[in-house]
This record gives C-alpha cells, structure tokens and sequence, in this order.
C-alpha cells in the first residue's frame, strides 16, 4: 500500500489507526485455499480480529467463538448459526443456555472438560434434534482432556440421546515455523482418531485442527518459505488415514498481513547516547508475547 495513502488517512482520521486492506484479505483466502486444495475447510478463529467477522462470511466455512463478546458479535452482524464453533475453555451455563435457546440444534459446541459435558447435556436434554460437539484434545496444557476421560465421556453418550459425537478438536499453540511438528502432531491425531474409531466401531466425522502456522510480525518473511509449508501441509493431509473432513482453525495467518497500524511521532529525545522517539501509539499494540502471556 502506498505511503501517501497513510498520510491521508492519519490526518483525516487522526492516530493511532488502524487500517485493514479487505482487497488483499479476500487474496490472501484465494492464495492459502490454492495451496491447501480440497485437503480441508477453513474455520476463522475470530479472536484474531473480531472485526472482520462480517468480511469473512464469504471466505471460509466455519467461525470459531470464544466467548460471549464474540457470539455477540456474529449475532450482530448475522452469522448463520450452522457455521458457528462454539469453543472456549470457560463456558457459564447461561451463556449456552441463551446459545441453545436461541440456535437449539444448528451450532456445533466444544467439550473441554467433564464438567462442560453434563452442562451442554443438561441444557440440550430437551433437544428435538442431535447437538454437534467436538471434544476438544489436550496437547498437555490446561486446555481440553486427555484421550482416556474423552473416551470415558463418549462411552456415556448413549445415555444422553441429544448428544452427537461430531469429533475430535485439537489445538497446541501458535508459531510453528517448523513443519515437522505440525507432521508430528498429524500424526498423533491420526492415531487417536484411528483408535477411538475402533472403540465405537463408528468413522468420527471432522478432525478440527489448528496447525498454529508461523506469522513474521517484524521481520519479512519469505513467500517460497511459507508457500512450502502450506503445500507440506497439503501432502500431509493427504496422507492420512482418517476418512472424515477436516477443518483448519486459522486465525492470524489469514490476516495478519493484510493490516498496517499507523501512529504518529509526537516527541524526539537524546538521553546519554541513547535516542527516543515517541509516538502516540503504546508498542503493547503491537508486541505478541505468545506463551509468556498464557495466549
């Protein structure tokens, strides 16, 4: 995007701003779905950019909420509710139940924890129609469960009619340059969804996975680079034994280069040998601390 047009913006709007390029999003959709071919549909982790919600109905299948703010959003700006994941690791029961009120059936709902599984089951008891949900993996951390309590949960859902398994989420973090873990962790959730397969003796329909794939905040990164890790992780897809569909959870990869943040210097000092420039916009705008922040 050309300088003078960030002028015109910071003087007509003022700083700090920012400034999102809609043109290049819908691009950066038709370059990532060209790589990745029919292996997988997309799901828009929201909590990237809340705000883009409404531009993305028409370039991906599926959003994922993570809180009440978020399904307010989708609300607003009319999201259909059939394309709605409705995850986080905290879900308060008035919150589903408004969900479920509202929605009944059409959304596919997480399960992160035994806790959260009798909840959803209480409040869609009444449920006319099957309720999608995706128990959601543990990589190890505080988010999900492990395989043997999803095990457990599912051998129970024959008591609960208006639960359907609808399958497995999986999520382990961000900034994966390396291909090899993104492989290493495909690899694990073929097999878990291989053996689960045999327990129930039934396919599991959708591996939501969220590969984490690398975004350069501050350093250019190289479009071979990236364009080779979206067609390894084609091949990957590829291979795999699981028969269902899977769906990619994607949140910043498909946006982060499409927005510019503009601010303003304000002040220029020396102190000792050291120079500051100081602008109008905090660097906490900016700055991405990833797990040192728990994010």
């Amino acid at each position: 995007m050309e300088q003078h047009l960030f002028e015109t913006i910071a003087r007509a709007y003022g700083t700090p701003a920012y400034l999102f390029d809609l043109d290049a999003l819908t691009s950066r959709l038709q370059y990532i779905r060209e790589l990745l071919g029919n292996t997988a549909e997309l799901c828009y982790a929201m909590k990237a950019n809340p705000f883009l919600v409404k531009p993305m109905l028409p370039l991906v299948e599926h959003f994922e909420v993570c809180s009440p703010g978020e399904f307010a959003i989708c609300e607003n700006v009319q999201i259909p509710a059939n394309r709605i994941v409705l995850s986080g690791v905290y879900k308060a029961e008035q919150d589903i139940s408004k969900a479920f009120a509202t929605h009944h059936h059409h959304m596919i709902y997480t399960v992160e924890s035994q806790e959260q599984f009798h909840l959803l089951a209480n409040v869609t008891k009444e449920s006319l129609k099957p309720v999608k949900i995706l128990f959601r993996l543990s990589s190890g951390n505080q988010f999900g469960m492990d395989e043997d309590t999803i095990v457990q949960l599912i051998s129970k859902l024959p008591q609960y009619p208006a639960l359907q398994l609808y399958g497995i989420q999986y999520y382990s973090g961000t900034q994966k340059k390396k291909f090899t873990f993104i492989e290493k962790e495909l690899n694990e959730l073929d097999a878990v969804c291989h053996r689960l397969q045999q327990l129930i003796h039934h396919p599991i329909p959708v591996l939501e996975y969220g590969p984490g794939l690398y975004v350069s905040y501050f350093e250019p990164e190289e479009a071979e680079q990236e364009k080779t890790l979206l067609l390894q992780l084609r091949q990957k897809l590829q291979q795999m034994t699981f028969g269902g569909k899977i769906i990619l959870e994607v949140g910043r990869f498909m946006v982060a280069a499409c927005g510019y943040y503009l601010t303003s210097v304000v002040d220029i000092k020396r102190t000792g040998d050291q120079n500051y420039c100081i602008v109008d916009g905090g660097i906490h705008h900016m700055n991405y601390y990833g797990q040192n922040m728990g994010m």
